[in-house]
């Protein structure tokens, strides 16, 4: 005789988002798409500069490009998926995805 247990797994997660109006989330994803770009480009810049002068081999410049390279890291663990769900309207995220995120988000922090 096999017993067998009640159980509930959870798989995946609906995300909330920021709003259900259709008309909303395409300036809701440019916006997001364009402070990412911004926040990208100047971390990304901030850490090419310090690592290409060396005038700026100073504890101080060592201090800002890590900040940069966590800045963004940070933003790249979370922005994606938000504008994932924007653009696509996918509000699902599957657990091992959602536990990955937080990871990151965590470890950046």
């Amino acid at each position: 005789m096999t017993i067998m247990k009640n159980r509930t797994e959870v798989t995946e997660f609906i995300l909330l988002g920021l709003t259900n109006d259709p008309g909303l989330q395409l300036p809701l994803f440019i916006t997001f798409l364009l402070i990412y770009t911004i926040t990208v480009v100047g971390n990304l810049g901030m850490i090419l500069l310090i690592v290409l002068d060396s005038r700026l081999h100073t504890p101080m410049y060592i201090f800002l490009g890590n900040l940069s390279l966590v800045d963004f890291c940070y933003s790249t663990a979370v922005t994606p998926t938000v504008m994932n769900g924007l653009l696509i309207g996918n509000k699902v995220i599957s657990y091992n995805d959602c536990a990955a995120q937080m990871f990151f988000f965590g470890a950046f922090a």
